[in-house]
């Protein structure tokens, strides 16, 4: 199966998903509690979302290699990857002490990063050289839950901040909500007026859009960050390991890659719940949700920047140049 056709049925069942919950909320009255809607994020994202991650120390390598060939490096693969994972492990660190003494200038600042991390790596996105439409399409997977399921929100974002849940609903929240909803069609127009008119982006964006408005807010990120965003770049790094593989074949080899640190991350986050069950919450889904979204900022964000280098290389790197078998 194509990369355009996993797409394609990705978002159809995703409109047919969220078209359901809309159905069941608003003509049956019929709403998910959170304690289930977070049961369905921790699922999906150890068995899917945290896989693309889990290949960053071998994309690292072979974007190394790459140097190599070029005759840039100073140093080995050897001491690179030592370097490597050092810089990974203390950036990670420092995110998470971060969260630990400012959180609301975290959530922040990881609501902004993550969303022209996913605006970059849409395909609509991609088709701009624009930063700030990039940003607003990425604004979409952060705005939307928030203008339909605006408690829900400001609950999470209560729990995650240790702060009270009408500070997430005050006026100035509202204009900045009100500005990136204005930021979002603006990108969308943009990007439908300069490129060329391919079906499967149209259908990719309607199913995110419909989505985030209809469903749940957390089985909506679920179902965006486990099936779309961790599967599309999921691909993409599987072609860039094994180019001359099937589109299937090289998916599952990458995805083989990416359990070892899969299940690190899965096991870190085991210990954290077993040694601090509550933290500073004051229940088990609060916590719950502080391990799960606390954990994917604080390696979040040493992977966007990771991601952001490799997309720099891509662009730059010639469509001929010869494929290294990093992955052994």
């Amino acid at each position: 199966m194509t990369a355009t056709r996993i797409s394609c049925v990705w978002s159809l069942t995703a409109i047919c998903i969220a078209l359901i919950f809309g159905l069941a909320q608003h003509g049956f009255n019929i709403t998910m509690p959170m304690n289930t809607q977070f049961m369905i994020v921790a699922f999906s994202i150890a068995v899917l979302g945290l896989s693309h991650g889990g290949l960053d120390h071998l994309v690292a390598k072979k974007m190394w290699l790459l140097r190599v060939e070029r005759n840039v490096s100073a140093i080995s693969i050897r001491q690179f990857m030592i370097i490597f994972l050092l810089s990974y492990s203390v950036l990670a660190a420092i995110v998470l002490l971060l969260w630990w003494l400012w959180p609301i200038v975290a959530l922040i600042v990881f609501l902004a990063l993550s969303a022209f991390h996913f605006g970059d790596d849409m395909r609509l996105a991609r088709m701009t050289s624009s930063s700030i439409v990039a940003c607003a399409l990425g604004s979409t997977v952060i705005v939307l839950p928030w203008t339909f399921h605006t408690d829900e929100v400001a609950i999470i974002f209560a729990w995650l901040t240790d702060t009270a849940m009408l500070d997430w609903v005050a006026l100035p929240l509202k204009i900045a909500q009100a500005i990136t909803l204005l930021l979002v069609a603006l990108g969308a127009f943009i990007i439908f007026r300069s490129r060329q008119h391919v079906a499967i982006d149209y259908i990719e964006y309607l199913a995110i859009a419909t989505l985030f408005a209809l469903a749940p807010p957390l089985v909506a990120f679920a179902m965006f960050f486990s099936f779309l965003h961790a599967n599309q770049h999921m691909l993409s790094l599987a072609q860039y390991f094994y180019p001359n593989a099937t589109t299937s074949n090289a998916y599952w080899r990458a995805f083989k890659l990416s359990l070892p640190l899969t299940f690190v991350a899965i096991l870190v986050a085991a210990m954290a719940w077993f040694f601090t069950p509550l933290g500073h919450a004051t229940n088990a889904t609060e916590s719950v949700a502080q391990i799960i979204f606390i954990g994917l900022a604080t390696l979040t964000m040493p992977h966007m920047l990771l991601v952001a280098l490799w997309s720099k290389q891509q662009r730059m790197t010639a469509m001929d140049m010869p494929a290294y078998d990093a992955v052994k």
